[in-house]
């Protein structure tokens, strides 16, 4: 496979999917063994936030295109501290 690049529009729909896989994630519930809901684990978390900073999405940011609805599903509360 030397010398063979993926076209822009398999590029394109890769991106698209991964945007996709994370929102998904980011909705969904998580529970711990007790059956409270917890946050998304770390590593998801931690993905989403390479995404966003690969993508030049920052938190003022003012433009928000459709790939990136994961920022509206992002666990967090701003009126709360999160505490460890």
């Amino acid at each position: 496979m030397a010398g063979k690049t993926a076209s822009e529009e398999a590029l394109n729909e890769l991106h698209q999917a991964l945007s996709d896989v994370l929102t998904d994630s980011l909705k969904r519930k998580y529970y711990d063994q007790m059956g409270d809901e917890i946050p998304a684990p770390a590593a998801i978390l931690n993905v989403a936030r390479q995404f966003l900073k690969d993508n030049g999405v920052e938190a003022s940011a003012e433009v928000i295109t459709e790939t990136f609805n994961l920022t509206n599903v992002l666990p967090f509360d701003n009126d709360k501290a999160v505490s460890h």
